[in-house]
């Protein structure tokens, strides 16, 4: 795993920590296209999307639910398809993941000299969070523990990097995993 970033925020009234765990090098906000040239602006997409479609590469999107009053320390169940507003007045804390690996890709040119990587297959599980569950050790200075979750078939070890509220990789992680691969 190279990245393992964390943003903090509110959905429906329950506090929310949002993890990207990947084996590609991320930063908490994607590249600005701000005061810089086309051609800076494409280089910078296409190393994004060098490190989000290579072969072999692996992104989970977790997001951890929890009633505000407690800490994040403590166990989450997995329970798919979890959000603030379907979170169970009973329940005090909650994980889903979303896993997207790349299994085979193959390099291609354009005329243009751009390269990019081409998917030939891959795995995407979306709410995925059933039977599966995540423990945080620690809370301060990013969040620290393990996961294991049975579909699609993964376990980690983590110590997040915090990310600000600006931070708009993990909207791209949420919104759409597969955007950035052809």
């Amino acid at each position: 795993m190279r990245t393992a970033l964390v943003k903090y925020d509110v959905d429906q009234g329950v506090m929310r920590a949002r993890m990207v765990l990947s084996t590609g090098l991320f930063q908490c906000a994607l590249p600005s296209t701000e005061g810089r040239s086309a051609a800076e602006a494409q280089d910078d997409t296409q190393d994004l999307a060098a490190g989000a479609c290579r072969e072999g590469a692996a992104h989970l999107s977790v997001q951890l639910l929890r009633r505000s009053g407690e800490d994040w320390t403590g166990v989450y169940p997995g329970i798919g398809g979890s959000r603030g507003d379907t979170l169970a007045l009973d329940e005090k804390r909650a994980a889903d993941v979303t896993w997207y690996a790349i299994n085979e890709a193959f390099l291609v040119e354009f005329a243009s000299h751009d390269r990019a990587y081409a998917v030939d297959d891959k795995e995407l599980f979306v709410d995925a969070g059933d039977g599966g569950t995540v423990e945080i050790y620690k809370d301060r200075d990013g969040l620290k523990g393990h996961l294991w979750f049975p579909e699609p078939g993964v376990s980690a070890e983590f110590h997040t990097e915090v990310c600000g509220e600006d931070s708009n990789l993990f909207d791209l992680m949420e919104a759409s995993p597969v955007s950035l691969c052809p």
